[in-house]
This record gives C-alpha cells, structure tokens and sequence, in this order.
C-alpha cells in the first residue's frame, strides 16, 4: 500500500499540561510527607512553566525506501543505522519525523533561578518542562495517530537517535531530514547530537498498515 509522502508541517496550538504531583513524583518516592510549602512551590513553578514555555512542533512523513540488515533508507536519500530502528519499521510504509520543542525561555529561566540560589524552584522548574514537553509530544502523538488511523495505518512506538544501539550522532541526520533546508527555529542540532533548547525532543513514528496488526 503506497503512502504519500508530506511537506514540513508546524504544529502551534499543542494542548500541554502539567500537574504538582507530576513534579514531586519525580524527586519524591512518597508524595504523604511532603511539605505543604514544597507541594505549593512545585504548584507555583508548573504554573510559571506554563506561563512562559512556547510549545511548538514539526513534522514531516517520508516514505521508507528500505531496510536491509541494521540499515533504513528513507525516501530522499537519509540514511540511519540501528538494528533497533530497523526492526521496529521492518514493515512500516513511511515515518512521521518530529521535533517537539518548548523554546529556550524555560531553560533560561531555570538557569536564573539556580545562579540566584533558589534551588528548589530551580529544580521543580526544570522537572516541570520535562513534563510538559512531554505532554507536548503526547498531543502531537494524538494528532499523528488520528491522521494515520483515517488513512488505513497505525503508528509504532516512538523511537530516536541515543536509544539503545541508534547513534546519537544520527540526531542530525534525522534532523536535516525534517526540516530539508527549513529554518526551525529556535532548534539547533549540535556536532555532538544534543540539541538546544534542552526542552526538545525528536525522534520518528513508523506507520504500519491496519491489515499488518
């Protein structure tokens, strides 16, 4: 079953959330003993978190050209090297690259707290746009599912670059396959394969046909 291929789509009205015992799970094994003043200072920073974090997407769906042993193909001519991401699109038609991303002012804003030695609102801050790009990610995750669903395909799991045996360096291969000389600002992949603002998240879908499940 053939599948098309589709331009850069910029996604800006991501539904995102976040809630204090999501920060506090993450630094406290038993959320009983905590402090009402702790609860409420993880209260405050996710609301800020909202108030300041610019959640933004892009995707692009390209068809996959092959997979042969440990190496993917993807139709214009990326190619990435993983048993892992290989097995997983063994029989996908096509990929939904995204990057997911929450812009730099949380970041900023985490670095602020903790040079000012406020370092319990610096920590529940940063834990708290965590959460929140991930619920991003969920959101485009949603729409992507939606889409393919209507179209005759299911999505795999998620996977990217620095997963198991996939080479993080592949990040700005995945990247460029993307955007294919589009600016997505404010991302920037590093030689290194981290990408700036902390706050983002990339990676890829496969889409399987329904009549595969």
């Amino acid at each position: 079953m053939a599948i098309a291929a589709r331009g850069l789509e910029e996604l800006n009205d991501l539904e995102v959330s976040v809630r204090p015992e999501q920060i506090l799970r993450a630094h406290y094994p038993d959320l009983a003993p905590v402090a009402a003043e702790v609860h409420a200072t993880a209260a405050a920073m996710g609301a800020h978190a909202l108030e300041i974090a610019r959640p933004v997407g892009w995707l692009r769906q390209i068809a996959v050209c092959g997979v042969d042993g440990a190496r993917v193909e993807l139709d214009g001519g990326a190619v990435m090297s993983s048993a892992t991401l290989a097995g997983l699109l063994q029989e996908s038609a096509a990929v939904q690259l995204f990057v997911v991303t929450l812009g730099p002012r949380v970041d900023e804003r985490v670095h602020e707290l903790f040079e000012a030695m406020d370092g319990l609102e610096g920590l529940f801050l940063d834990t708290a746009g965590w959460v929140i790009v991930q619920s991003a990610l969920s959101a485009v995750r949603r729409r992507c599912a939606a889409k393919a669903r209507s179209e005759g395909y299911r999505l795999t799991r998620r996977i990217g670059p620095g997963y198991l045996d996939w080479p993080l360096e592949e990040q700005a291969i995945v990247f460029r396959a993307l955007a294919a000389g589009a600016t997505l600002p404010p991302v920037e992949v590093l030689e290194s394969g981290a990408i700036l603002p902390e706050k983002t998240l990339t990676g890829l879908f496969g889409l399987i046909p329904l009549a595969k499940e």
